[in-house]
């Protein structure tokens, strides 16, 4: 429910317009509160495929955490999506609350708004609180059993700036701080372990053009950091022995960059990009096997880094888009010294009814605490982190057809390969939380998709995703080893004022390993044994409405697990029941 208020509230701004506040919102998409980083220019034309329903395997200049989470995708009010907005409009509030307890306040305000300067603030508070689940304590020796209270609480705020500097420069900086709370009930006697962050984001970025070149620099620092209680405060034997790092680790990230394209012809460019980031961990406990109490790893702090070179050749015509490139990353600090891997993209659209692509792309990923926190899952071990990963290859294809009589379809298939991959495994550290094993992973995914919109009142589509789901052959953006995701929602306009909408994700064969804690003879080496721990198929049906009373008052209901089905989100947390949110968002 947490990301379902977040997804909700952050809409509102949606409406504004396209000179809105900084927290625009496509609805076809996750959102967060967070800003985006400074990301290369993109001034070229795509070539683009037949239109269908946006992939949520998409592709990305960089490969990064997955924007498919372990979690469930949530329902968003479609009515905000409408882009009739009052032209006036420089602010927003919106609120939303259920109980147990699920509540939300969003509100934004353009302070400065011109043709040059749009200065901007924003800010937002998400909760959610649910029993679910059972836990055993003992008390006088006496156990006794109990359905455990999960809380989530969320509080951002934030400044954005955009200034025009002569014809053709532009600057685009941010800053926003974000404080979470998460309780982490795990075995019997850690009743009281709680997770506490702190995130703040700065990023600035300059681009500009000069006779066919056009370029950019970005600069970025972030902090991340765990609070709550040290490790000794929380141990069910506190005076057992334990030689691991006892306070929670915090993290600083300092990035510089650079983007150049340079027009070589009328429909060639040649692009180079550059970045440097350096990531400062405090002292913390290494990711050891097995995960248990007494294997703690400490590490003192430490610094590691990426230096990447992204230089690439573009040619695009009406029917054709070619990228030939490769992305060269010099690793700080953290494995492999020199890492290349492909940039290159070719697309072919001989008629408006017919496309297909191919890409090779990879890269190395840093692994951030804060990436991790925000792209796998909030409830992770405050005393652990992680080294960089890398994906020598994420290979792709897709084929569109259509539309043909409001119906498009699509084929697609891939196949990666990751190396220090993170992927989470169970364990028995007793602060809880998710942990993550660094391993070599690889394997296929495949998959089909079908949409239908009749242009006015009525639009569905589905897709179905494939891929292995063992310890070491998966599809690794899924994170939680789905073997089986179907994807389904319809949206349906019965009045001009009126927007409804259903979904449905199911998601099987999810699971996470769990290495035993003594070693067994297995072929004359002493290995830990491995078992398999089902997370539970996800089976989320989903339901909302938003009425939208006037251009700038919208009421909505919006409902997810209608089936009340139980699994488990990654970090040993299960997911709520049966979740609604009614609110209201107004715009001045």
């Amino acid at each position: 429910m947490r990301k379902l208020i977040i997804t909700l509230l952050m809409a509102a701004p949606l409406a504004v317009s396209a000179q809105s506040l900084h927290k625009d919102i496509n609805v076809e998409q996750e959102t967060s509160p967070l800003r985006r980083e400074a990301s290369r220019i993109t001034i070229l034309p795509e070539v683009q495929l037949p239109a269908l329903a946006k992939s949520r395997l998409a592709y990305s200049d960089r490969v990064v955490s997955a924007p498919v989470p372990n979690v469930i995708s949530t329902l968003e009010p479609a009515a905000w999506a409408d882009p009739e907005a009052a032209p006036d409009t420089r602010g927003y509030v919106a609120g939303g609350i259920f109980p147990i307890f699920n509540a939300a306040v969003s509100a934004g305000y353009r302070f400065v708004d011109s043709d040059r300067t749009r200065l901007s603030a924003w800010a937002q508070y998400d909760a959610s609180a649910y029993h679910r689940g059972e836990y055993a304590q003992t008390s006088g020796g006496t156990p006794f059993y109990g359905k455990p209270m999960w809380r989530d609480h969320t509080a951002s705020v934030g400044l954005d700036l955009h200034q025009a500097i002569g014809r053709k420069s532009v600057i685009d900086a941010g800053i926003d701080y974000t404080y979470g709370y998460h309780n982490m009930w795990q075995i019997p006697g850690s009743y009281l372990s709680r997770n506490t962050t702190s995130k703040v984001n700065f990023d600035a970025a300059f681009s500009s053009s000069v006779q066919g070149l056009d370029y950019s620099a970005h600069a970025k620092v972030q902090h991340f950091g765990f609070g709550g209680l040290k490790y000794t405060d929380i141990q069910y034997y506190p005076s057992s022995p334990y030689e691991g790092v006892t306070d929670p680790v915090g993290q600083n990230l300092f990035g510089i960059g650079g983007s150049g394209l340079i027009e070589v012809g009328s429909t060639s460019w040649f692009g180079l990009d550059l970045d440097l980031d350096l990531l400062h961990s405090s002292a913390h406990n290494g990711a050891v096997v097995p995960f248990d109490l007494g294997s703690a790893h400490p590490l003192d702090g430490n610094t590691s880094g990426i230096f990447s070179v992204n230089p690439r050749f573009i040619n695009r015509t009406s029917k054709t888009s070619v990228t030939i490139g490769a992305t060269l990353d010099v690793a700080i600090n953290s494995g492999k010294a020199l890492n290349v891997s492909p940039d290159v993209t070719l697309a072919w659209t001989p008629t408006q009814n017919f496309g297909i692509e191919a890409t090779a792309k990879g890269g190395m990923e840093l692994n951030t605490l804060a990436s991790l926190y925000t792209g796998v899952s909030p409830y992770m071990n405050p005393f652990m982190a992680y080294k960089s990963s890398r994906v020598p290859y994420d290979l792709r294809g897709r084929m569109t057809f259509g539309p043909f009589h409001n119906v498009s379809l699509e084929v697609f298939g891939g196949y990666a390969k990751a190396d220090g991959w993170l992927m989470p495994v169970c364990n028995g550290i007793e602060a809880g939380g998710a942990v993550f094993e660094s391993m070599d992973i690889k394997g296929y995914h495949f998959g089909a998709s079908a949409a239908y919109d009749n242009g006015r009142n009525f639009s569905a589509k589905v897709k179905w995703t494939m891929a292995p789901s063992e310890q070491y052959r998966a599809y690794y953006l899924w994170r939680d080893r789905a073997r089986h995701v179907v994807d389904a929602d319809i949206t349906v306009r019965p009045l001009k004022k009126l927007t409804v909408n259903a979904g449905f994700e199911f998601r099987a064969g999810r699971a996470v390993y769990e290495y035993g804690r003594y070693p067994e003879l297995t072929d004359g080496l002493y290995l830990y044994p491995v078992s398999r721990h089902s997370l539970s198929p996800v089976a989320d049906l989903r339901l909302g409405a938003a009425w939208r009373q006037t251009d700038r008052l919208t009421f909505f209901v919006n409902g997810e697990n209608l089936l009340s089905r139980t699994w488990q989100y990654i970090g040993n947390r299960p997911a709520q029941g049966i979740t609604a949110l009614i609110g209201a968002g107004y715009k001045f």
